[in-house]
């Protein structure tokens, strides 16, 4: 049995004000690697204030976090993302920080900014 690649692609509960994405979930009685957040996942999502990005995520999608104006921590454990979307986290709080593994900080610092990450969001 190959394991199979999931992403996520919101919350069941709108009024959450934390998520955490975890590294695999199980699925029909079979372990699946979380790899993705779908473009759009969080958007517009007034109620959340923190994210925990899981080990195994290798994408972010367009506008995941759009506009979710009350968040404010995003933690990324992940050391395998290669791509974040445009305007992934654009409208979210202007003093937020993103937290990064210190080995790939420089990397995902350009990741983020290229994707259209304001300025005054810190990344460490």
């Amino acid at each position: 049995v190959e394991n199979k690649t999931v992403s996520v692609i919101g919350s069941a509960d709108e009024k959450e004000s934390s998520v955490v994405i975890k590294a695999s979930v199980k699925l029909a009685g079979t372990s699946d690697k979380l790899t993705a957040v779908a473009k759009t996942a969080f958007q517009n999502n007034k109620n959340l204030k923190k994210v925990v990005i899981g080990k195994n995520i290798r994408t972010i999608g367009s506008r995941a976090f759009y506009k979710a104006c009350r968040l404010r921590s995003v933690t990324v454990k992940s050391g395998k993302l290669k791509s974040v979307g445009k305007n992934a986290f654009r409208g979210i709080r202007k003093n937020a920080y993103i937290n990064v593994p210190d080995k790939k900080a420089a990397e995902y610092r350009r990741l983020f900014r290229n994707a259209g990450q304001p300025k005054t969001v810190r990344i460490k």
